[in-house]
């Protein structure tokens, strides 16, 4: 589905995979999962507080991933 819809808009297929990888890291970071919270546990963090920690965080790789994507779309 994904690499169709790259071919339709007219998208390198390695700037789709990019965007996916991009945005499952980035998500990684701010998922509860099964990794994060025994990690937070382990050293005391409340989710509350990591969620403070890492928010600034997560919006500079959005920033900078948008930023990525938009150089390797328009140069080819």
């Amino acid at each position: 589905i994904i690499g169709a819809l790259a071919i339709l808009l007219n998208i390198p297929g390695r700037e789709v995979v990019n965007s996916y990888l991009y945005g499952m890291g980035i998500m990684f970071l701010i998922t509860p999962t099964g990794s994060i919270f025994p990690a937070l546990t382990m050293v005391n963090v409340s989710y509350k507080a990591w969620m403070k920690f890492i928010v600034p965080f997560v919006i500079g790789l959005l920033v900078l991933g948008a930023v990525f994507l938009t150089i390797g779309i328009n140069f080819k």
